[in-house]
């Protein structure tokens, strides 16, 4: 057998695995807002989005990066609505070197970290804003 008789079934074979084996487990929706601190704009962070087991959302975890205040679940990896328990971080975005821990940290100094909201997510593509303040 030639090696172009096998190129088109281990194609086909990669596709097949690459959108998940076929399966499609839940319909989730983008996540998009926004996120201030103090009344300004979070400049670096992260939001890890876990459902809310205890109000019954069994529903799949996301994560979203925070670039200058604005941040986007990455498009069939959001949420599914519900309750969700949402934890938020944020820096400065500054970049230091950190000669404690002996490297130099791209996302800057913590401006906080896991602060934590309850948000209710329709089942729909949604925008939801982050308003943070001091503890």
């Amino acid at each position: 057998m030639t090696d172009h008789k096998l190129a088109v079934p281990a194609v086909l074979l990669g596709a097949w695995l690459a959108t998940g084996c076929g399966t499609s487990g839940p319909e989730t929706f983008q996540a998009t807002g926004t996120v201030t601190w103090k009344g300004q704009p979070v400049p670096m962070g992260m939001l890890r989005l876990e459902p809310d087991t205890k109000a019954g959302n069994s529903g799949p975890g996301a994560v979203a990066e925070i670039i200058q205040g604005r941040y986007a679940t990455p498009r069939g990896k959001g949420v599914v609505g519900g309750k969700y328990r949402v934890y938020v971080s944020g820096t400065d975005g500054v970049p230091y070197d950190n000669p404690e821990e002996g490297y130099r940290d791209p996302l800057g100094r913590p401006l906080f970290v896991d602060m934590v909201q309850e948000v209710e997510f329709p089942r729909i593509t949604t925008t939801h804003d982050f308003i943070l303040s001091a503890p």
